[in-house]
């Protein structure tokens, strides 16, 4: 009973794959039923596609029906026959005697009907012919109808490759996966289903590949690997080419099978190696995997979540990822910001706040930095440690670093009469160094808003593209020539090494606030901090602690002579417009 079940679901799954039942009209297929009729001398001939509770008529000749209900349908014993199924006189056969269609209108009495088999021996439904009187076909006319069932299946095998195959595979495409997973909660509301992509391999070695062998060579290989899960899966579900390196499936998921297993099993025969050209190559195999549950309006995404899900897989270098929503929504988020970027800039959704820097010898603001906020039209206030990394992953960073700079110098510049001494410091990216634009446009600046260039400081992070590159060098040592003030933004973590410093023309350190923020109850942070200050003061470099929140901290740094400090404890990030107040009033923290 089990495996009447499954054969049967496979049976749906492929019709529902050659996307006919929603063929209005097909003059392909009009002409065979008009042929059929004619030579058959028949007043109705039939296509008849058998769904799970309907059969639909994909043409007809001899009636204005469109389908009937399944349990009345005599084709659906037709499919179930391996050759012709035929009745001379259906008011006589016990089967049918009782049929509405036979009893009541339309009245029919004969009836033949040619399965129609696809390639993969699954019988979607037939050619029949019906009439009002008992009558029986010859032998050669039993020939000619199942010549004329296998001409509409060629009809149907034409149609799939035009719009509805992979040239590449010859699998049914992206179209008909999305065709057919749209139909299924019709078909089996309320069940559970689940959703698997495989990806091949990906972009940058399908691209290498390329280089090396030939384009012929991946289509080869992506065909072979097409070829190998498509016969795994017989019998328990239809393989979709997707995407270009990309497959689909769906299979029942009604907890019966070993997911484990089924999986293990499935990534093996994918990355089967292949020899290609003559060269063995192994396929890269990863899963996104997506469960289902088959309601109204349900499935519409599930595509996009599965590929969600393998490019998780590919970057953990898994060989399966499951569907993670919270990972999902945080992927849309981030490609929102970048994508929302540019109006950001246009629209003045962008300001800058502005955190106070304090000589701790001097017991006065020296600096302020500043620091980047968004107010966004629907998700509000986003901070920077949520978009500057997505930024940092396009070719906005730079407009974004230099909209930064020329509003602090602009407003540095309004508070120059008050202020005359106060400098500003900006984040710079490393993808602010890409081109050798940035110290002229750090000049341009400048000179637009009336700033020397010693009241700017620039601060970098510390990492080994700080060293390795010379365009970078060159960069920074342009801007330290021009007077620019260079700041090793977060030392203390990463690399910290004071031997690849000699190579950066940096004058100041800030310590990472990761080291400050626990100092008092932290021995080992204590020795580490107490050592950077005493080999940083020696070799002539200007400290700054971040991250200071407590009279505790500041006193140690005090003690340790640390030159500078900012932090909670000392100043919150501020708006622009109370920063000269700020300044102006300050008195040092004990």
């Amino acid at each position: 009973m089990r495996d009447d079940v499954e054969k049967e679901q496979a049976r749906l799954n492929v019709l529902h794959a050659l996307d006919l039942l929603d063929v209005v009209h097909d003059e392909n297929f009009d002409q065979i039923t008009r042929l059929a009729s004619f030579c058959f001398d028949m007043p109705v001939v039939l296509i008849s596609l058998v769904d799970r509770d309907r059969q639909q008529f994909l043409s007809r000749v001899g009636t204005d029906l469109t389908g009937t209900p399944r349990d009345v349908s005599i084709c659906a014993h037709a499919i179930r026959q391996r050759g012709l199924f035929e009745v001379a006189d259906l008011t006589t056969d016990t089967r049918f005697s009782s049929n509405p269609l036979v009893v009541d209108s339309p009245g029919i009495q004969f009836y033949a009907g040619a399965p129609l088999v696809t390639e993969s021996g699954h019988a979607i439904g037939t050619l029949c012919l019906i009439d009002f009187r008992p009558r029986s076909l010859t032998p050669t006319e039993r020939t000619h109808l199942l010549a004329l069932a296998q001409m509409v299946m060629t009809q149907v095998a034409l149609r799939q490759v035009v719009g509805h195959r992979d040239a590449v595979s010859g699998l049914p495409n992206r179209q008909q996966f999305v065709r057919h997973l749209q139909a299924l909660p019709a078909l089996y509301p309320g069940e559970d289903r689940l959703l698997v992509l495989i990806e091949v391999m990906d972009l940058a070695r399908a691209i290498d590949m390329g280089q090396a062998l030939s384009i012929k060579a991946v289509e080869t290989l992506i065909y072979e690997v097409g070829v190998n899960v498509s016969n795994h899966l017989a019998g328990i579900a239809t393989l979709y080419h997707v995407g270009t390196s990309r497959y689909a499936f769906v299979m029942a998921d009604d907890g019966a099978t070993d997911q484990h297993a089924f999986l293990t099993e499935l990534i093996a025969v994918a990355s089967r190696t292949l020899i290609i050209e003559s060269v063995p190559l192994r396929p890269d195999a990863h899963l996104g995997l997506v469960e289902l549950r088959l309601e109204e309006g349900g499935v519409g995404d599930a595509l996009r979540q599965a590929m969600s899900a393998v490019t998780a897989s590919l970057k953990e270098n898994r060989p399966w990822t499951w569907y993670d929503a919270d990972r999902d929504a945080r992927f849309r988020r981030n490609f929102r910001l970048a994508v929302d970027m540019p109006q950001a800039l246009a629209e003045h959704q962008l300001y800058l706040v502005y955190q106070p820097r304090v000589d701790l010898t001097l017991g006065r603001v020296t600096a302020v930095e500043a620091l980047l906020r968004w107010t966004h039209p629907d998700l509000g206030e986003i901070g920077p440690a949520e978009f500057i990394p997505v930024v940092e992953r396009t070719a906005l960073m730079q407009p974004l670093t230099l909209w930064v700079v020329d509003a602090a110098l602009a407003q540095l510049s309004r508070w120059s009469s008050a202020c005359p001494d106060l400098r500003v410091s900006v984040n710079l990216s490393a993808r602010d160094f890409d081109g050798d634009a940035l110290p002229q446009a750090l000049r341009d600046a400048c000179a637009r808003h009336g700033i020397a260039p010693d009241r700017l400081e620039v601060e970098v992070t510390e990492g080994e593209w700080l060293y390795r590159s010379a365009s970078v060098a060159r960069q920074l040592a342009d801007m330290v020539a021009d007077g620019v003030n260079l700041a090793i933004d977060d030392f203390g973590t990463g690399y910290s090494n004071f031997g690849y410093l000699s190579d950066i023309p940096a004058r100041i350190i800030k310590l990472d606030q990761s080291l400050v923020r626990h100092l008092p109850d932290t021995l080992r942070d204590q020795r580490i901090t107490r050592a950077i200050l005493d080999l940083a003061r020696d070799l002539g470099y200007r400290t700054v602690a971040e991250g200071v929140e407590d009279a505790r901290t500041l006193r140690l740094l005090q003690d340790w002579r640390c030159d500078e400090a900012q932090g909670y404890y000392l100043s919150r990030p501020i708006p622009a417009s109370d920063v000269d107040a700020f300044v102006r009033d300050y008195q040092g923290k004990p």
